[in-house]
């Protein structure tokens, strides 16, 4: 066998060695590629050499690696279909928009903007009546049409155009909403009106859904049983209906009384408003600070200012029957006392039956001194005879059997506040953010530098399909950087400094701390686990000083992409520590610009086995004493198969672009992307 043809046989053996690890780590673009190169290795091997034996070997082995190639080719293909297939249709594109019209506008009526509120429901009606008209689904249809006539209704009323309804006597009353001990149930921001309409009572109800207030119109029927029992939510006090309509109206909203259900968090969000945060009862734990969270609840439930509940978490049944418990089960929190060192918390049950049996229960004979009940004006005796739900238990048994506290803040709390609602594609950036998170959604916050005080960012995810509420797969949450309000590319660098948990609730809260030498600008980025859909979210901050919040928005309208680009023999030359990296493959980029205040992006991706890196060279700049002009930047530190590098204020001229990885003969394909705010060319040049 010549050299030539071992030579070959010994790139194809790398090659295929490539391929296959490439393919155990599912990246099959690069592992295609490598493939194919074996094959063709083996290919002109087989040209090469006069060995019959080693011919049939080499012909079927490359026959192997070429069908595994296109294997892989049309499995690439079949994912990107999967994710294209998610891709709505214009009609369906059309709907949400005209949703998020109809929020915009119900968001002006809201704050009494009539005119800009009419505005937005005409835009919605128009939209709504084109696409009705264009959609060929009749779910689709009706649900266009439903839109468009709630919109249509709405304007209408301000405009004064629609008739005014005599109202006639009936036999239902006005419900208003009213304090009461269960804060599922409670809240001044709650709101239920009664209207007359012919025979029946029609109520308004005002709930929080999507990062909106919404106003939801229900009758009064409701579910009940073969003897005449409500199959509902509903007060013990009889002729009191606003429970009922409060649920009502919320199942409506949410897909009717088939809803998976929730949590205390979640709903208590939608019927007041109130911040949910949720914090995790981990006590083995050292990072857990028990004390602190116990002083928050002591201070601030009698403060009125949050709403408190507490829910359990899985445990057997023996478990549960021997504590009294209800596992993975919510209980609102009425009270919270320190007497003589002795943490206590008063919850209650609502299911109004089925009570704590442990440690300061009804049933304990040992802990309840008579200097604790006069404390409390609690008779333990008296307690025992009517179960309804309410009990006090000790902190540390909250601690032993009970997962997270759920609690809702007064927004009346902060001084300003602001939201933006806003979409993220399915298609925009990598799955996972792992190692790039350049095309997230990304905002920056800004506070008076010198500003003491707190600002909390609320993201809220909305929730289009019932599915999206039972299967809860989409994990979210937001990411704070100390970067000056820049956009971030790498997720830890710079280092977050909030990392926030992705979670698969609709609300994620984070908090900022703000004191005299705190930073002033932060950048927000929406982050998510694992991206398949096109989600819709609201972001809304709440602070107690002055604040602005605004979407980094891309200033780049010019894009060149290298595509089939490679590292490759003597092209594979290694960073500029080796004499080989002048080898490298050599790009000639052109701004077209008349000005010197031009923003460059570059972006090179490759194996993530190999460490790579780029530079960008200055060649020739119509103003040499611009301000931004230099000689060479490079992208920094190499990284693993993903580098970008961002200028500002960079000249009109033209520059070379080398990419390279670390280490000379690393062999591997790339791909290279500028973009430009001015336009530009991109040529090679070796």
């Amino acid at each position: 066998m010549s050299w030539n043809v071992q030579g070959l046989v010994e790139d194809a053996l790398t090659s295929s060695t490539r391929a296959i690890q490439f393919d155990r780590d599912r990246q099959h673009e690069v592992a295609a590629f490598y493939y194919r190169e074996a094959a063709r290795f083996l290919e002109l091997a087989i040209s090469g050499t006069a060995d019959d034996g080693n011919k049939e070997s080499w012909t079927k082995k490359a026959a192997e690696y070429k069908e595994r190639a296109q294997a892989l080719d049309q499995l690439r293909l079949n994912q990107q279909a999967a994710v294209q297939s998610v891709v709505l249709s214009e009609s369906q594109k059309q709907l949400q928009q005209c949703r998020f019209l109809l929020c915009q506008a119900l968001d002006a009526d809201e704050a009494g903007n009539r005119d800009e509120a009419v505005e937005l429901y005409t835009q919605a009606v128009d939209l709504g009546i084109r696409a009705r008209s264009s959609a060929q689904d009749p779910e689709l249809q009706n649900k266009l049409a439903s839109l468009a006539r709630q919109a249509l209704e709405r304007a209408e009323e301000l405009k004064g155009i629609l008739p005014q309804v005599e109202e006639k006597p009936t036999s239902h009353v006005s419900v208003q909403p009213k304090l009461c001990s269960v804060p599922e149930y409670t809240s001044p921001n709650v709101s239920v009106q009664a209207t007359a309409a012919t025979n029946r009572g029609k109520y308004m109800v005002k709930l929080h859904i999507n990062g909106i207030p919404r106003k939801v119109i229900i009758d009064d029927y409701l579910p009940v049983g073969k003897h005449g029992g409500l199959l509902c939510s509903y007060s013990t006090n009889n002729g009191e209906l606003w429970i009922s309509l409060l649920e009502k109206a919320y199942m409506k909203v949410m897909g009717g009384y088939d809803f998976p259900g929730s949590n205390s968090n979640i709903d208590l969000h939608a019927l007041t408003g109130w911040i949910p945060e949720r914090m995790s009862v981990r006590a083995s734990e050292p990072d857990f600070n028990a004390d602190a969270l116990f002083d928050k609840l002591l201070n601030r439930l009698h403060k009125g200012d949050v709403l408190v509940t507490v829910a359990t978490g899985e445990m057997s049944e023996a478990e549960a029957d021997r504590s009294g418990l209800v596992p993975t089960h919510a209980y609102a929190v009425l009270d919270v006392r320190t007497v003589k060192g002795v943490r206590l918390l008063q919850l209650k049950n609502p299911w109004s039956h089925v009570r704590w049996r442990g440690n300061y229960s009804e049933l304990d004979t040992k802990h309840w001194t008579p200097e604790l009940r006069q404390t409390l004006n609690f008779d333990p005796t008296s307690a025992a005879m009517f179960d309804n739900g309410v009990f006090w238990i000790d902190y540390d048994s909250i601690l032993r059997f009970y997962d997270v506290f759920y609690l809702n803040w007064n927004p009346g709390l902060f001084s300003y506040t602001y939201c933006i609602h806003q979409s993220w594609s399915a298609g925009t950036g990598p799955i996972k953010d792992a190692y790039n998170i350049g095309e997230n959604p990304q905002f920056r916050m800004e506070v008076k530098p010198g500003a003491s005080g707190a600002v909390w960012i609320l993201l809220t995810r909305h929730i289009t399909q019932i599915d999206d509420f039972r299967e809860n797969r989409e994990y979210i949450t937001v990411l704070v950087y100390k970067n000056d309000g820049r956009r971030v590319y790498y997720p830890y660098d710079p280092a977050p400094f909030i990392d926030g948990v992705r979670i698969n609730s609709p609300h994620y809260l984070c908090k900022i701390i703000l004191n005299e030498s705190s930073s002033h600008r932060y950048t927000l980025v929406i982050s998510q686990y694992e991206k398949t859909n096109t989600i819709f979210y609201t972001l809304r901050a709440y602070a107690t000083c002055p604040f602005t919040l605004a979407k980094i928005s891309s200033p780049y309208e010019y894009t060149q992409k290298v595509t089939d680009g490679q590292w490759k023999g003597v092209t594979a030359g290694g960073c500029a520590n080796h004499p080989t990296h002048v080898n490298n493959p050599c790009y000639q980029m052109k701004l077209e610009s008349s000005h010197n205040n031009n923003q460059v992006l570059l972006d090179l991706r490759g194996p993530k086995l190999y460490q790579i890196g780029l530079e960008i060279i200055c060649v020739v700049v119509n103003d040499q004493n611009a301000p931004g002009a230099f000689k060479r930047k490079h992208s920094g530190p190499f990284r693993s198969g993903f580098v970008v590098l961002a200028l500002e204020d960079v000249p009109a001229g033209t520059y070379s672009i080398v990419p390279s990885t670390f280490l000379p003969n690393q062999e591997g394909p790339f791909i290279l992307t500028v973009k430009a705010s001015c336009p530009i060319s991109l040529a090679q040049l070796q």
